[in-house]
């Protein structure tokens, strides 16, 4: 009996663990990065920004960063310090793609700033005294830090992530890229069920067939819903920041 009972309670213990770490991956940014990125062990992160001309694979500098904090590390490069920073101050900063001052979705006195950086995983060749690093595979997170400060300042971030892909000349591999997040973020890196409502509401953008009180909400996968709610694979597409990559071919 004793026997069985531990092997009872060693089956409990396992599912709990698993249990906490699905949690942990569905409710934090930093977690569910690691995870869809998926660095091998040994091996080292780096993002670079997007640089113009946007919608190309043209990149910056590498930085080095923590495999278990690339969104937290990503957003002390740029700097932001999210709901103090106001969006209009990001204008020239890391990664910055674009100011906007009424975005379609936001909220009336809400502002956006948007960003794109490549994430990079690479790994040591042999022997390694030679020190080369080798990219193995490659991501790209477009994102937009929003926030309206009346009648209570709040602000959320909207994350995409590509990939993962590798470089073939000036074209990625595949092209484009498969969308494989969709996220809304919190001042705490804490994902969210939907954007708060007093930040911004589908029914913003989309004027004919949008609940007036729809929120904005995560997800891709599925056309027209969560994310895919206002945006789409689609080069003409308003609400696309960057064409044509990684949202469509680069012809």
């Amino acid at each position: 009996m004793r026997f069985a009972a531990k092997i009872a309670l060693l089956a409990v213990t396992t599912f709990l663990a698993a249990a906490f770490a699905k949690s942990a991956a569905a409710d934090n940014i930093d977690v569910a990065l690691k995870d869809a990125v998926n660095p091998p062990v040994g091996s080292t992160v780096k993002v670079a920004p997007m640089i113009k001309p946007k919608g190309h694979l043209n990149a910056g500098n590498e930085t080095k960063v923590d495999d278990t904090k690339i969104f937290t590390d990503i957003f002390k490069l740029i700097p932001i310090e999210p709901c103090t920073t106001e969006p209009k101050d990001l204008d020239g900063k890391t990664g910055f793609l674009k100011l906007e001052k009424s975005s379609d979705v936001l909220n009336k006195g809400a502002t956006r700033a948007t960003f794109g950086f490549f994430i990079r995983v690479a790994e040591t060749t042999k022997p390694i005294a030679e020190k080369a690093e080798v990219i193995k595979k490659e991501f790209f997170a477009l994102f937009s830090y929003d926030k309206i400060d009346k009648p209570n300042v709040i602000c959320a971030t909207e994350f995409f992530l590509f990939g993962s892909f590798i470089r073939k000349g000036d074209k990625p591999d595949p092209n484009p890229p498969a969308l494989i997040l969709g996220l809304a973020v919190n001042n705490k890196g804490d994902l969210l069920p939907e954007v708060p409502i007093g930040l911004a509401k589908v029914s913003n953008y989309i004027k004919q067939g949008a609940k007036p009180d729809e929120t904005v909400k995560p997800g891709v996968k599925a056309a027209n819903e969560g994310c895919l709610r206002c945006h789409s694979r689609d080069e003409n597409d308003v609400p696309q920041q960057t064409t044509p990559f990684p949202w469509v071919a680069i012809p």
